[in-house]
């Protein structure tokens, strides 16, 4: 998997086959949502020391608008998207129930530029 974002239908074995196409990463946590809705502005993310932070979001109701780069995505239910949270990216999310995934991995390139450092991410 070498394009990102990479979006296909959820399933144990894509996620599992997603996770291992980052390579040596980190899990840091997971989040759920439920019935969340929101519009989420063109944003990135970094870590201070130049890891490279990567999220999945598996999507279970309802679709939602990924803005990636400079283009956009639909993501329906039952479908999960893997991407570089360092790419600035733009949501907007209407009454989905979701599952984030937050890695981070070291990175050939440091990333140390974003909107948002998140040395500090943590999970409730």
């Amino acid at each position: 998997m070498n394009a990102f974002p990479s979006i296909t239908q959820s399933s144990d074995s894509a996620l599992k086959h997603c996770i291992e196409s980052l390579g040596e990463i980190v899990f840091l946590g997971k989040e759920t949502r439920t019935n969340h809705t929101a519009i989420y502005p063109m944003h990135n993310r970094f870590f201070s020391n130049g890891d490279r932070p990567w999220v999945i979001l598996v999507n279970f109701k309802n679709t939602m608008k990924l803005t990636y780069g400079d283009k956009e995505y639909t993501i329906h239910e039952n479908e999960l998207v893997c991407f570089d949270d360092n790419i600035p990216h733009a949501w907007e999310m209407n009454g989905n129930d979701m599952t984030i995934y937050y890695y981070r991995a070291k990175s050939a390139v440091p990333v140390t530029q974003g909107t948002y450092c998140i040395d500090e991410l943590s999970f409730s």
